[in-house]
């Protein structure tokens, strides 16, 4: 079995290795891709909060 790349690892991945990774590892790296996202909005949300508690936002 492939090591699979981490989510990190892809931006320094050239295309041609990216376009060679089997589809499930694809797939994978989207739902790892999305949930960082939700992740960071999440975080973005609660930190833009705290700031407006503090009054300066």
């Amino acid at each position: 079995m492939t090591a699979r790349p981490a989510l990190d690892d892809v931006r320094h991945m050239p295309v041609r290795d990216l376009i060679a990774l089997p589809t499930e590892q694809l797939v994978w790296l989207r739902r790892e891709a999305r949930v960082a996202r939700e992740t960071a909005a999440r975080l973005e949300r609660w930190l833009d909060g705290i700031a407006r508690i503090q009054g300066g936002a």
